[in-house]
């Protein structure tokens, strides 16, 4: 009787082992970090240290992070992988920098790269300048806008506010719509910088979202 007993425990045991084995193995974590925020920051003083604002999430936690100065195949065990996030970047001399970063999760999933430009010239102070900043409304709720920049070098990063909304995200795609819900008169603020950090003056246009 004993050994009856003795042999349906194991068996509950064993059932219970496989299936939270089987649990274990269809719950593998294939899900990619998402990298939120990559930009480098105006260089200060001729400093060829550029400094950097880096945001990463994941599902179950970042585990490292990948500067590089060049756009190649990457896999986990690279050398160069930090578990710290990347806060600077040495320049090693005068030009434009493109610097890619790649974020991997704890079970080895990796984003593809982000990028951001960093022009290393000492002697550009030139600012961009906004030619022409117009906004139109559609009934969908849809705004759109009409964007024209010129710089030296080239325009960089956007960025556009409405009233007095505390968004700051720069973008590196020049801002072509906008949904926005509530039916009312919107003030745009436009500003844009150029890959040495050289900021624009800003730039507002007005537009009435209305059914009439």
């Amino acid at each position: 009787m004993n050994r009856k007993i003795s042999k349906i425990v194991l068996m509950v045991f064993f059932a219970l082992y496989t299936s939270s084995l089987c649990a274990q193995m269809l719950s593998v974590n294939s899900e990619k970090p998402q990298i939120n925020m990559f930009y480098a920051l105006p260089l200060k003083n001729n400093s060829s240290v550029v400094q950097l604002k880096v945001f990463a999430t994941d599902n179950k936690g970042v585990m490292g992070f990948l500067l590089k100065d060049e756009n190649t195949t990457t896999n986990i065990t690279e050398k160069g992988w930090s578990k710290n996030r990347p806060v600077s970047y040495q320049l090693k001399e005068y030009g434009i920098y493109n610097l890619y970063l790649w974020v991997k999760d704890t079970d080895g999933n990796i984003t593809g790269p982000a990028s951001c430009k960093v022009n290393y010239d000492p002697k550009d102070s030139i600012k961009p300048v906004i030619e022409k900043f117009e906004c139109r409304w559609s009934a969908n709720n849809e705004i759109t806008f009409d964007i024209k920049c010129k710089d030296n070098i080239g325009v960089d990063k956007y960025l556009i506010k409405y009233n007095c909304s505390d968004g700051n995200t720069w973008t590196s795609q020049k801002p072509s719509k906008m949904y926005l819900k509530n039916k009312q008169e919107y003030t745009f603020y436009l500003w844009v910088k150029d890959i040495a950090g050289n900021l624009s003056t800003v730039c507002k246009c007005k537009c009435k979202c209305t059914n009439k």
